[in-house]
């Protein structure tokens, strides 16, 4: 028996032995830069603008009609109906029931839909490229000839009200609606839609926001795909060039408050506590932003982020947090978010103030940078891997005036970001001292903790 044991431990030693070693995978190659075909630029009589491009294989075409308009133009209106109006225009035209809409669209191969934003609303459909003529005469149609049906308003109505009564509770929506306020004051950004303002929606302020706020000066229709694009040309023209102008677009940026602020929100017996904090940054088109938002992702923007390794993977304090740059039109600012346990909120705040002074004071190593370059690389080469991707950077292009060497020289900047850059931008940009506080979470347990944050915020 002993040498059976002896035997098998021989022949086990052998096997390992023999075993290939497991080999560390090559390393990635650094992404390539942006490279699209040039689009094709058209400036239509009424001043609709309209960009062509191709790209994809695959004869599928994405159309998408743009209006620089939305939330921030309700200014005079009720609260939420540049939404409530954008969400009317597939509901039908004056020649198209919704139902119609719906089965031409899907004829086409695919579906239209409108939605209303923040400073961008939009039409999209997506169809097999035979049918772009076709498409292009149905956008036309549900952007110029809404029919704005009292029984779709008043359905659409009650489905507004609806949500809402699910969602005010919700704790993650209070914290944003309260950080909101904070951070746009007055301005319409600030604001949310309650159910007695979706309760007192007519059919007068539909229209009148409609005839005010959409119309050719407004509109840019952007068209990506594999598709004949002198054709497509042609077909816009045909079907948007009798468009009525109507008003030319109103910018209207906010002013962000830039001052330390707490506010806690009671909801008693909560087990977690709902955490939004942040502050005013630069936007998109300030030379620093790149530098800004590597800094974000290295501090709390991905899931290897340094919050994200410090509150939840060593402290267990939450699930997911997450950081981001939240960049409009000529304002931007930094937001960090986290659910934490209750008892927790205080030392998870303290953490989070932590790892942004020790970015501020210390210059990450080159190997951190270079795994947080390479990631946000990789992200941005994704986003530009489907038609309405490239359709999406177009239209960030347009809205925020930036050159078109944005794109091509992308993934080009962010190597050329440095670690004393990203410490700079730590302690240029997320100042301590501005920070915006929304809390929401059981005030028994939570206040006690938050009280260094009411005066000063703690010197770990």
């Amino acid at each position: 028996m002993k040498m059976i044991k002896l035997l098998c431990a021989i022949l086990l030693v052998s096997a390992v032995q023999v075993l290939p070693q497991k080999e560390t995978p090559p390393k990635g190659s650094t992404p390539k830069d942006f490279k699209l075909a040039e689009p094709v630029k058209i400036t239509l009589d009424n001043g609709m603008q309209a960009t062509l491009v191709n790209y994809g294989a695959i004869p599928k075409v994405t159309i998408r009609l743009t209006l620089r308009t939305g939330t921030t133009n309700e200014n005079g209106y009720s609260t939420g109906i540049a939404g409530f109006t954008f969400d009317l225009l597939d509901e039908g035209t004056k020649t198209m029931t919704a139902s119609q809409l719906a089965d031409n669209a899907a004829r086409m191969g695919g579906q239209v839909s409108s939605s209303g934003g923040n400073e961008l609303s939009n039409i999209t459909i997506d169809v097999l490229a035979d049918y772009v003529d076709e498409a292009l005469k149905m956008i036309a149609d549900v952007v110029m000839n809404p029919a704005f049906n009292e029984s779709d308003i008043e359905r659409l109505k009650k489905d507004y009200i609806r949500n809402i009564s699910i969602n005010e509770n919700v704790p993650q929506n209070i914290a944003d609606r309260e950080f909101r306020k904070l951070m746009y004051g007055d301005h319409p950004l600030g604001k949310e839609a309650t159910q007695d303002d979706v309760a007192k929606y007519t059919r007068a302020e539909v229209e009148k926001f409609y005839k005010e706020n959409i119309g050719a000066l407004r509109a840019h229709i952007y068209i990506s795909g594999n598709y004949d694009i002198k054709k497509a040309g042609e077909s816009v023209k045909k079907y948007f060039n009798g468009w009525a102008k109507g008003n030319p677009v109103v910018k209207n940026i906010p002013k962000l408050n830039n001052k330390k602020e707490l506010v806690v929100v009671e909801r008693a017996g909560a087990p977690q506590s709902t955490i939004n904090l942040g502050c005013p940054v630069v936007d998109i088109s300030n030379p620093d932003y790149m530098k800004l938002s590597l800094m974000n992702t290295m501090l709390g923007g991905s899931f290897g982020s340094r919050i994200t390794s410090n509150i939840r993977e060593d402290k267990g304090y939450t699930y997911s947090p997450g950081s981001s740059v939240i960049s409009r039109y000529r304002t931007a600012f930094w937001l960090m978010e986290a659910d934490v346990t209750t008892s927790a909120t205080g030392p998870s705040l303290t953490e989070i103030y932590y790892e942004i002074r020790r970015l501020q004071n210390e210059n990450p190593s080159e190997s951190e940078l270079d795994g947080i370059k390479n990631y946000s690389a990789g992200i941005f080469v994704l986003q530009n891997s489907t038609r309405q991707g490239v359709i999406n950077q177009l239209a960030n292009l347009d809205l925020h005036e930036l050159p078109s060497s944005y794109l091509t020289d992308y993934v080009k900047n962010i190597y050329a970001v440095t670690p004393a850059d990203i410490s700079s931008a730590a302690k240029k940009y997320i100042d301590l001292k501005k920070m915006s506080l929304v809390v929401v979470g059981d005030k028994s347990v939570i206040t006690e903790q938050l009280k260094a944050f009411d005066t000063d915020f703690p010197k770990n």
